[in-house]
Formats: C-alpha cells, structure tokens, sequence
C-alpha cells in the first residue's frame, strides 16, 4: 500500500517515474524504485506501523461503536432495541488525535459522551435519531441497509501517515 501511495505522491505531479518490485542491478527485487532523471532511489520497505492519528481514529470508532451497541442491547431504553445504526465520523477529528495518549483518550471520550447524550436526547423527546454533532459526526439510527451500519471516519492523510514515519521528511513525500 505504501508503494501504491508513494507512486502517487512522487508521480506525474514531481516529475518522478516509481516502479513496484524493479529488479536491481545485482538480480534481486526491492520493493518499489523512484526514478528522477539519470538517478534511481530503491526502497525495501520492511514494516511500517500505523500513525498515531490512525490508531486514535481506530480506537474512536471502536469506542463509538461499543457504546452504540450497548445501547441498542439496553433494556431501559426499548425503542433502541434492536435498531441498526450508522455513524459517520467529520473529517476534520483526524486533526484533533493522535496527540498523545491522554489527550486521544480525554477526546474520545468526549466524542463518545455527546453521541450518546445525542441519541438518548432524541429518544427522550421521542424523535427519530438522525441528527448532526457539528465538526463531530452525523447520527443515524433505525432501518439501515447493512452497507452502511456501523461507524465510519475518514481515516488520518497520507502526509501525516508519511511524516509520522518519515519525521526526517523524504524528499518529494510531504
């Protein structure tokens, strides 16, 4: 997957050609070669782990889900028994984790508290959830096809995927 972003960002747009699995000079394969003009630049790519941000994003929607999932399963509130849910996470959150642990956790619980006190508000005035925590998420709960249950979230930018592995910042990835 790297090599396939990488392609992208070194691509057309810098002037880079990039090439998966090249073979090199001695006979052996690397795993992808950025080619600018006479000079070729091979990378083996050995492991690379999730950013921070990715992780936090993870871990945010496994949160949300879990309590929307309790909350469908709870026998004080019998109109969300059974009710199919959709959560779908603002883009802009991927800016606000992967700060540290911490400060991950104090936010996710704060995203994971104004959802449910959304939801549980809705069903107090005995509306229909389907409703907009502005910068936060869109909410949704009832009848949902099951292509889109569950929770989604845009996941953190290939730059700052790339930085966070990168902090050195190689040239043409940021």
């Amino acid at each position: 997957m790297f090599g396939v972003r990488c392609e992208g960002v070194l691509g057309k747009r810098r002037g880079h050609a990039v090439e998966l699995r090249p073979t090199l000079p001695n006979g052996k394969q690397s795993d992808l070669v950025a080619i600018f003009e006479e000079q070729h630049v091979y990378f083996e790519i050995k492991r690379l782990r999730e950013s921070d941000t990715q992780l936090a994003l993870n871990r945010l929607n496994a949160v949300v889900f879990d309590a929307l999932s309790d909350l469908t399963r709870d026998s004080r509130y019998p109109t969300l028994t059974g009710q199919d849910f959709k959560v779908e996470l603002d883009t802009g959150l991927a800016d606000l984790l992967g700060m540290g642990p911490d400060r991950d956790t104090a936010i996710i619980d704060g995203i994971r508290g104004k959802i449910v006190d959304g939801i549980l508000s809705s069903v107090k005035q005995g509306q229909q959830v389907d409703f907009v925590i502005p910068a936060v998420a869109k909410v949704v709960m009832g009848s949902i096809s099951e292509q889109e249950r569950g929770v989604t979230s845009p996941g953190a930018s290939f730059q700052a995927e790339l930085q966070e592995n990168f902090p050195w910042g190689p040239a043409g990835c940021n």
